[in-house]
């Protein structure tokens, strides 16, 4: 597997799976790198291997916490670990969340 053969379509569902079961005020881990963010498990396991494994600076590595919304407050995501590729990470939550990203 290479980056330019990942089907972001896929790691954005399941991540939008990952976040909408992870209770309000709970953590999850996530792994990033350029436009590529893991965040939970279930991921695609060569996958896993090549974001960990990244060559250059590495990847971001951290935990999220989920704050879920009310009503029509979309709620936010309080990341933690974030070095780099702060635009390319927002744009892979905005695939599939309306949630506000705010770094911590």
């Amino acid at each position: 597997m290479a980056m330019n053969t990942i089907d972001l379509a896929a790691v954005a569902k399941r991540n939008k799976a990952n976040i909408q079961k992870t209770p309000d005020g709970h953590m999850l881990p996530y792994a990033s790198v350029r436009s590529v963010v893991l965040i939970g498990a279930d991921h695609d396991q060569a996958l896993v291997h090549l974001v960990m494994h990244a060559g250059g600076s590495g990847p971001n590595k951290g935990v999220i916490t989920v704050t879920k919304g009310r009503g029509k407050t979309p709620g936010t995501l309080t990341v933690t670990g974030m070095r780099t590729g702060l635009g390319e990470f927002e744009g892979e939550i905005a695939r599939f969340s309306d949630m506000k990203v705010v770094y911590a």
